[in-house]
């Protein structure tokens, strides 16, 4: 439990000075978010799908594109961390592979696009 008293807080009967009171609250908020690997994993997973709809067009369904990276990126995640791959990591974050299973998987998502069309 922390009080607040003027410039310094009470962390459990131990004065602390407020910056790190406030420090303290931060990182612990900041902790129940989401892992810091999973970031750069999302930003790959929608950004592959949408640079591949801005520079030619298709996927025509960006939205089912995205749930296909997203799979994809978990799975080339995983596969990542089982075969103990060091090669295009980014602290945790498998970005080498997450970025070739987001790509096939847009690929794969306009292909399908295509062939259901005619």
């Amino acid at each position: 439990m922390i009080l607040a008293l003027g410039k310094r807080q009470i962390d459990e009967g131990k004065a602390i000075p407020l910056a790190e009171a406030v420090r303290r609250l931060r990182t612990r908020r900041a902790r129940r978010l989401v892992p810091p690997a999973l970031i750069p994993l999302a930003l790959v997973a929608i950004g592959v799908p949408a640079a591949l709809r801005a520079t030619l067009g298709w996927p025509r369904s960006l939205g089912a594109a995205w749930l296909l990276a997203l799979t994809a990126v978990a799975i080339a995640q995983a596969a990542g961390e089982l075969l103990g791959s060091r090669i295009g990591l980014l602290g945790d974050a498998q970005l080498l592979f997450a970025t070739a299973g987001a790509l096939l998987a847009a690929v794969g998502q306009s292909v399908a696009e295509r062939e259901s069309k005619r």
